[in-house]
């Protein structure tokens, strides 16, 4: 009476043990059940309250044939297995085995099911199969026999087959192979007649391997590419698997190098080059000072001699210029001329003031830029040091342009003083951003001192000293380092309202051991005589850039109403809803797409009938602006040349705008003088019939 509940079934077929559960034989060994299955020999390992653990040995680890017909153990603790193809010794330590079949002199191959047997008396091993049966006796086996020496059989040089002994010196008992690198492949066994087919080899090449190859009954040490150099290979070999009898023996390989790649030849190669290296470094030394010498005489005669053309040519220039801007400037001043006069001295002026700016000339320079400058600098009214220091560390950090935490500043809570706004901003903002263009930190604390504000910078001496250096006195000259104009408009600006606010607050410095000291005098006598009082007129200003809404509104704040916008959709939907005297707009915005920006003017340039519009272009675009585009426009400012004009420009088109062209209230094109009346439209003939 058997219950099924004290039995637990286990399944141990699957994609990996293909027929595992078609068993054939079963023997237990040390707790462990050895099953011989037509799919190898498996070995099940019971872990207390677990599943089994499964190893397996067949055909495709190596074994001979996969179908186990009887599973014996000898006295030692090895497991022999009858096979189809022979007997197989296996360590069930680590599963190494050896084989047993027609050529080691077994005389059955192929044994039977459930025919093994082994001898309680003797510790026999019969195993019986097709041919008859077959004893071992394993004490007989235990004692080892006299091991033959190693024997080398053949020696492959890449596809080549060599005799070894015409490689090998026995003197020096080396194997001796040409280079610079050589492929072999090695043959040798055990001339040993009755048990040679059952010795096993193993080899490692000193230098090359990192252990030693598994054991193989094929004794072939193979190896490509090996480079030039001495070598030695061990290789051991024993009889059966588990025999505890290990020869060792070892051959010496030198790899030679060619003639050519030898240490004399290296160092003969070494000598041409360094001769040749030596020679031609003597003559390229002697043409290179010879033509230094020629091009340092050249160059001292052609100085001298541009010395005085330059300064001649110099004196005649600048008065040729400072007649064209000073006749340009008393032209501008009529207002009965042709509107397209206007537009010819509007590029006449830019021409001359690119000129100044691309030459270097100062504030300073007498020529133009003194009649330049702004002299009404504002009022001087009570301001907070501490929000404009914010304002401007806030505009620099939104730019992203450098990195204002490097930047520590220090000041008194609620320090205000008597001064125009616009000087200490753009005073500020060059300081700021110069001082944060650097990669060390530094420091700028503010104190006042009876009329005066003092700004104590801590920062690299070399950065000091630039800064000393651009500052100047009131009357050295700028050399400026700003970046090309054509590349940034507004940088060279920054830097010279930055020297023109110095000058005007009367600034002065000092380099000491602790950094520098700039005081700025407070409290600046400005006009303040009484003037007409009239209703400000309007300016809208399409500017993303905040320096430049500074700059206009510091030109413009005094006589206008300044409103700022940063995109066009918004400019045209605020001219939609409000009167402008003036549209200021700032094309570079678009960069490379000034001309959309104009084509997208003309597309609403019906709410222009009532406004001056002045467009802020690059020299570029002013070059090449349409006829239809022109009539459109009163007046424009070319960047960053005539910015500092910006009020006389406004001035002037403010009286232009009388006559602009009244048809361009009409967003559709106006009716050219080849169109046929017939074919126009009622609008375009009421156009006609308007203008």
């Amino acid at each position: 009476n058997i219950r099924t509940s004290d039995y637990k079934v286990y399944l141990i077929d699957n994609q990996r043990f293909s027929s595992v559960n078609d068993i054939l034989s079963l023997h237990f060994k040390d707790g462990k059940i050895y099953l011989g299955t037509v799919a190898g020999l498996v070995e099940l390992n019971f872990t207390e309250g677990g599943e089994p653990h499964i190893r397996r040995l067949g055909k495709k680890d190596g074994l001979i044939n996969d179908m186990i017909h009887g599973i014996l153990e000898d006295d030692q603790g090895y497991l022999w297995l009858s096979t189809n193809k022979g007997l197989v010794q296996v360590d069930t330590e680590d599963f190494k085995y050896h084989t047993y079949y027609y050529s080691n002199g077994l005389k059955i191959g192929e044994f039977s099911d459930d025919a093994y047997f082994k001898s309680d008396k003797t510790g026999c091993l019969y195993f019986g199969g097709v041919d008859g049966v077959i004893a071992i006796d394993t004490l007989q086996r235990s004692v080892s026999s006299t091991v033959s020496s190693i024997t080398y059989r053949q020696l492959m040089l890449g596809i080549r087959q060599v005799n070894f002994y015409d490689y090998y010196d026995a003197a020096s008992e080396t194997l001796l192979l040409q280079g610079p690198k050589t492929s072999f492949q090695l043959k040798y066994l055990v001339p040993d007649f009755i048990d040679g087919e059952n010795y096993e080899y193993s080899c490692r090449l000193d230098g090359v391997d990192d252990d030693w190859s598994p054991y193989s009954q094929q004794g072939i040490s193979e190896y490509d590419d090996l480079p030039a150099g001495k070598y030695i290979l061990n290789i051991r070999y024993k009889r059966e698997a588990f025999s505890p009898d290990i020869q060792t023996v070892k051959l010496a390989i030198c790899v030679t190098r060619p003639w050519y790649l030898t240490v004399w030849a290296w160092l003969v190669y070494f000598l041409i080059f360094s001769g040749v290296f030596a020679y031609c470094w003597y003559l390229l030394r002697e043409y290179y000072r010879k033509d230094k010498i020629i091009k340092s005489l050249m160059r001292h005669e052609a100085q001298q001699e541009a010395m005085h053309k330059v300064s001649e040519q110099y004196h005649e220039t600048s008065g040729a210029f400072a007649a064209i801007y000073h006749i340009c400037r008393e032209l501008r001043s009529y207002t009965d001329m042709p509107i397209d006069y206007y537009r010819q001295l509007d590029l006449i002026h830019s021409t001359v003031l690119s000129y100044v700016f691309r030459a270097g000339n100062t504030w300073h320079d007498p020529l133009i830029l003194d009649d330049c400058l702004p002299h009404d600098d504002g009022a001087c009214t009570q301001i907070s040091v501490n929000a404009v220091s914010e304002e401007v560390l806030n505009l620099l950090a939104s730019r992203h342009e450098a990195d204002i935490e490097k930047i520590t500043v220090r000041m008194p809570e609620d320090l205000n003083i008597s001064l125009p706004l616009y000087m200490l901003r753009y005073t500020l903002y060059y300081l700021y951003k110069l001082l944060a263009s650097q990669p060390n930190p530094s420091e700028v604390e503010f104190s006042l001192n009876s009329q005066m504000l003092d700004l104590r910078v801590n920062a690299p001496k070399d950065l000091l000293a630039k800064l000393s250096e651009e500052m100047g006195d009131d009357n050295s000259q700028i050399v400026c380092d700003a970046p090309d104009v054509e590349n940034d408009s507004c940088e060279l600006l920054y830097y010279q309202f930055f020297r023109y606010a110095l000058r005007r607050l009367h600034s002065t410095h000092k380099l000491d051991a602790e950094g520098m000291l700039i005081t700025l005098q407070t409290d600046i006598q400005t006009d303040t005589s009484p003037t007409e009082k009239s209703e400000p007129r309007v300016v809208l200003l399409l500017e993303s850039v905040q320096e430049m809404t500074w700059l206009v509104e510091r030109v413009l704040g005094s006589s206008y109403v300044v409103h700022t916008v940063r995109t066009t959709q918004a400019a045209f939907t605020w001219l939609r809803r409000n009167h402008a005297d003036i549209f200021l707009a700032d094309t570079q915005i678009y960069l490379e797409d000034e001309q959309k920006f104009m084509q997208y003017v003309m597309v609403n340039k019906g709410l222009l009938q009532e406004t001056a519009f002045i467009p802020l272009l690059s020299w570029k675009a002013a070059m090449i602006l349409k006829p239809e585009f022109k009539q459109l426009i009163d007046g424009f400012v070319v960047m960053p040349y005539n910015v500092l004009f910006l009020a006389d420009v406004v001035e002037m088109a403010l009286r232009r705008r009388n006559t602009k062209p009244v048809a361009i209230i009409s967003d559709a094109p106006l009716p050219t003088k080849d169109t046929d009346e017939n074919d126009s439209t009622a609008e375009d003939r009421f156009l006609k019939r308007l203008t």
